[in-house]
C-alpha cells in the first residue's frame, strides 16, 4: 500500500521539476567545414545545422550571405554565385576566376552576421570565417 501512495507523490514531484525547467537557448549557427574541389571551381561551406535566409525558416542563402577574400602574391580576382536549398546544412559557392591560379592562394569565406539563420530561427549574430588553400592547377 505504501508504494501505491508514494507513486502519485513521486509523479507529481517529477511533473513539477519538468514544468520548472527552462528552455535552453537555441544552438548557435557554426561553420563546421570548408572544402574546395580539385579544380578550385567549387567551395562547399558546411554548417552544424540547417540554415535559412530568414528567421521564419524560409529562403535560400545567396551571394549576399557570404563575403570572399582571395589572398595571393599575384592579383587574383573572381566572381561567385551560391547554390543552396533552404534548410540544407551546406552551401556551394561556384567560383569563376578572372586570373590564373598558381596554387599559392588562400580563400577566406566569411558567413555574414544577420544574413544566416538556424533551424530554430536563431540569427548568426557575428561573422564567422574559415580559410581554404587552393589546389595547384
Amino acid at each position: 500500500m505504501k508504494n501505491l501512495k508514494l507513486f502519485p507523490v513521486l509523479l507529481l514531484a517529477g511533473l513539477l521539476v519538468i514544468a520548472g525547467c527552462k528552455k535552453d537557448d537555441p544552438t548557435p549557427v557554426e561553420m563546421t567545414d570548408l572544402t574546395i574541389s580539385a579544380d578550385n571551381s567549387e567551395i562547399t561551406v558546411t554548417f552544424n545545422q540547417g540554415v535559412y535566409a530568414s528567421s521564419d525558416k524560409t529562403g535560400s542563402l545567396d551571394a549576399n550571405s557570404f563575403q570572399l577574400a582571395i589572398y595571393s602574391t599575384n592579383q587574383v580576382s573572381a566572381q561567385y554565385v551560391v547554390d543552396h536549398l533552404a534548410g540544407d546544412n551546406y552551401a556551394r559557392i561556384m567560383m569563376t576566376y578572372d586570373d590564373t591560379l598558381t596554387g599559392d592562394e588562400k580563400i577566406k569565406v566569411t558567413a555574414l552576421a544577420n544574413k544566416i539563420f538556424g533551424e530554430e530561427g536563431n540569427v548568426l549574430d557575428k561573422d564567422i570565417s574559415k580559410e581554404v588553400r587552393v589546389n595547384t592547377p
